[in-house]
């Protein structure tokens, strides 16, 4: 970049553009100002690219994760609510909106829609069932300023195709993830159920193995299961699953 700047003197001055000539002559003082104002833009442009390529190399998502609340609801094992409430910090110059990816096993697409930020249609990505939904933010928001992302969606899983199962990956320190799944309509019978906690390798070789963390208890009064697991590990999906009622 330097090297650029001492080019751009350089040749002001075999243009001839002294600083008494500036004053003196009207026309040459309009020429330098303008070279200075295009050596000022491509200072600019060049800080700006420098920057932005060590962030991409930090944080390839664009942002800091700092924690994540789910919430999984039905009234009938049919029809769902799914909600997410994302906490996250910029680390970009400018970031206009959330790519938010979803891996649904359910037959019909969920209808989503958001409290904080105004999402695209559903696009589907690495296969059928992989998802991406853009949220785009109100304003603009800059380096370092933090965002909340909220994601609900409405489910039609009448068929009952759909896997009991709630997951998030995990491939920078994050400090909280938070599960709850809520069951109201579920009889006596169902109490004492259990559901997992579980981890995969995201990279791995072959069919990842499953490393079991812990088993939460299904609460009989609030009729549903909740955990909080704190300061996960990166570099894993985290799994908490349950039996279908």
């Amino acid at each position: 970049m330097w090297d650029w700047i001492l080019k751009i003197a350089a040749l002001l001055g075999i243009g001839g553009i002294s600083l008494t000539q500036v004053i003196s002559d009207d026309k040459k003082s309009w020429i330098a100002l303008g070279a200075f104002l295009l050596l000022l833009l491509y200072v600019g442009y060049r800080l700006i690219r420098t920057i932005s390529k060590r962030l991409d190399a930090k944080y390839p998502k664009g942002y800091l994760p700092i924690s994540t609340i789910a919430r999984m609801a039905t009234t009938d094992g049919k029809n769902l609510v799914y909600e997410t409430t994302r906490h996250i910090q910029v680390k970009r110059p400018t970031m206009r909106h959330f790519e938010h990816r979803f891996f649904w096993t359910g037959t019909k697409d969920p209808r989503v829609t958001s409290s904080l930020q105004m999402p695209s249609k559903i696009d589907c990505i690495d296969g059928e069932k992989t998802k991406l939904v853009k949220l785009k933010f109100p304003m603009t928001r800059v380096y370092d300023e933090v965002e909340v992302i909220h994601v609900r969606m409405d489910i039609d899983d009448s068929d009952q195709q759909s896997a009991t199962y709630v997951s998030h990956t995990v491939d920078a320190p994050v400090t909280l993830i938070s599960w709850r799944i809520e069951l109201p309509y579920v009889t006596d019978r169902y109490f004492g159920s259990k559901a997992s906690i579980y981890r995969t390798a995201i990279n791995h070789q072959g069919h990842p193995a499953e490393e079991r963390l812990e088993t939460v208890v299904f609460d009989a009064v609030a009729k549903s299961f909740s955990f909080d697991l704190t300061h996960p590990e990166p570099g894993y999906r985290y799994t908490l699953a349950w039996p279908r009622p």
